[in-house]
């Protein structure tokens, strides 16, 4: 899309303004239609924008990780940060081999039908998610 050409809202056929509430003319009155980053139009309000609507779609939803398996997650970080510096995790030397070595490790033993690591006696399953987090965050800040 060339800088003036404008994106047009499928919904309220609108031009869209990213993030700001746009203000349109409709029989009369005012109305003010919302767009978010993704451009997904929030419809609109009459009269004066409101400061109390709650625009959440397009949003990140961290509501929907379980909250026992983040307790797990967490359980395996503490653990962690007793036995290592804490926040060491990414200043590893070789960190995605040794991240895919240990998530590849705890797999296998949880796959033996092994439940627990030994060592700390907290699920395989979770300490191999704290390994892929490791791996996704060091890809993520470009340090793999």
């Amino acid at each position: 899309m060339s800088e003036t050409a404008r994106a047009i809202c499928n919904r309220c056929n609108k031009p869209i303004t990213h993030g700001n509430w746009t203000e349109h003319e409709s029989g009369g009155g005012k109305t003010y239609a919302f767009h978010d980053d993704l451009g997904e139009c929030y419809g609109t309000l009459e009269g004066r924008a409101s400061s109390d609507v709650k625009l959440d779609r397009g949003k990140v939803r961290p509501d929907l990780i379980p909250a026992d398996a983040e307790l797990g997650i967490a359980a395996v970080l503490a653990y962690g940060a007793k036995k290592y510096p804490e926040d060491s995790w990414d200043k590893i030397p070789g960190a995605k081999k040794r991240y895919v070595a240990a998530y590849r490790r705890h797999m296998l033993y949880w796959t033996m039908g092994e439940i627990n690591d030994p060592e700390s006696q907290l699920p395989h399953l979770d300490h191999a998610i704290c390994n892929l987090l490791f791996l996704s965050a060091l890809e993520k800040r470009g340090q793999l």
